[in-house]
Protein backbone atom coordinates (compact mmCIF):
# COMPACT_ATOMS: atom_id res chain seq x y z
CA UNK A 1 0.00 0.00 0.00
CA UNK A 2 1.27 3.40 -1.06
CA UNK A 3 2.19 5.43 2.39
CA UNK A 4 0.75 9.24 1.87
CA UNK A 5 1.32 10.51 5.13
CA UNK A 6 5.01 11.95 4.18
CA UNK A 7 3.24 14.16 1.18
CA UNK A 8 3.08 17.74 2.01
CA UNK A 9 -0.57 18.59 1.22
CA UNK A 10 -0.78 22.66 1.68
CA UNK A 11 2.59 22.76 -0.74
CA UNK A 12 1.06 20.39 -3.13
CA UNK A 13 -2.17 22.80 -3.33
CA UNK A 14 -0.13 25.91 -3.42
CA UNK A 15 2.00 24.45 -6.54
CA UNK A 16 -0.93 23.43 -7.80
CA UNK A 17 -2.98 26.63 -7.44
CA UNK A 18 0.23 28.57 -8.62
CA UNK A 19 0.46 26.70 -11.94
CA UNK A 20 -2.96 27.56 -12.66
CA UNK A 21 -2.74 31.53 -11.68
CA UNK A 22 0.59 31.41 -13.85
CA UNK A 23 -1.32 29.80 -16.53
CA UNK A 24 -4.49 32.64 -15.95
CA UNK A 25 -2.02 35.61 -16.54
CA UNK A 26 0.04 33.72 -19.38
CA UNK A 27 -2.59 33.06 -21.65
CA UNK A 28 -4.58 35.95 -20.38
CA UNK A 29 -3.48 39.56 -19.80
CA UNK A 30 0.13 38.29 -20.65
CA UNK A 31 0.03 36.35 -24.05
CA UNK A 32 -3.90 36.10 -24.38
CA UNK A 33 -3.57 37.97 -27.58
CA UNK A 34 -0.26 36.41 -28.91
CA UNK A 35 -1.68 33.11 -27.77
CA UNK A 36 -4.97 33.28 -29.80
CA UNK A 37 -3.29 34.87 -32.91
CA UNK A 38 -0.99 31.99 -33.67
CA UNK A 39 -3.95 29.36 -32.97
CA UNK A 40 -6.02 31.81 -35.39
CA UNK A 41 -8.84 32.00 -33.29
CA UNK A 42 -11.07 34.61 -31.29
CA UNK A 43 -11.66 34.60 -27.73
CA UNK A 44 -15.37 34.06 -28.99
CA UNK A 45 -14.50 30.99 -30.57
CA UNK A 46 -13.43 28.95 -27.38
CA UNK A 47 -15.96 27.65 -25.44
CA UNK A 48 -14.52 26.68 -21.76
CA UNK A 49 -14.94 23.11 -21.43
CA UNK A 50 -13.08 20.58 -18.42
CA UNK A 51 -12.26 18.63 -21.38
CA UNK A 52 -8.66 19.99 -22.16
CA UNK A 53 -7.91 18.88 -18.72
CA UNK A 54 -9.26 15.38 -18.63
CA UNK A 55 -7.46 14.70 -21.96
CA UNK A 56 -4.38 16.58 -21.71
CA UNK A 57 -4.10 14.84 -18.10
CA UNK A 58 -4.51 11.22 -19.57
CA UNK A 59 -2.92 11.83 -22.85
CA UNK A 60 0.73 13.18 -20.76
CA UNK A 61 0.10 9.77 -18.77
CA UNK A 62 -0.36 7.41 -21.52
CA UNK A 63 2.42 9.55 -24.17
CA UNK A 64 5.32 8.08 -22.03
CA UNK A 65 4.26 4.54 -22.36
CA UNK A 66 3.50 5.14 -25.79
CA UNK A 67 7.19 6.32 -26.25
CA UNK A 68 8.93 3.76 -23.86
CA UNK A 69 6.89 0.95 -25.79
CA UNK A 70 7.58 3.08 -29.57
CA UNK A 71 3.38 1.74 -30.19
CA UNK A 72 2.01 4.02 -32.89
CA UNK A 73 -0.64 6.30 -33.03
CA UNK A 74 -3.31 4.17 -33.08
CA UNK A 75 -2.92 2.04 -30.23
CA UNK A 76 -2.21 5.19 -28.46
CA UNK A 77 -5.51 7.09 -29.22
CA UNK A 78 -7.82 3.74 -28.60
CA UNK A 79 -5.93 3.29 -24.95
CA UNK A 80 -5.91 6.92 -24.46
CA UNK A 81 -9.77 7.28 -24.94
CA UNK A 82 -10.50 4.35 -23.29
CA UNK A 83 -9.13 5.89 -20.29
CA UNK A 84 -10.40 9.25 -20.90
CA UNK A 85 -14.02 7.83 -21.33
CA UNK A 86 -13.50 5.94 -18.00
CA UNK A 87 -12.19 8.54 -16.30
CA UNK A 88 -15.28 10.78 -16.94
CA UNK A 89 -17.43 8.09 -16.41
CA UNK A 90 -16.40 7.10 -12.96
CA UNK A 91 -16.00 11.11 -12.01
CA UNK A 92 -19.47 11.63 -13.35
CA UNK A 93 -20.75 8.59 -10.83
CA UNK A 94 -18.59 10.09 -7.93
CA UNK A 95 -19.66 13.65 -8.56
CA UNK A 96 -23.29 12.47 -8.37
CA UNK A 97 -22.81 10.45 -5.52
CA UNK A 98 -21.08 12.83 -3.64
Amino acid sequence: MLDFTGLNWWAILLATGAAFALGGLWYGPMFGQAWLRALGKTAEDLQPSPTPFVVGFIAASMASDSAFCRSGMPLFLVQSGYRVLYSIIMGGILGAWA
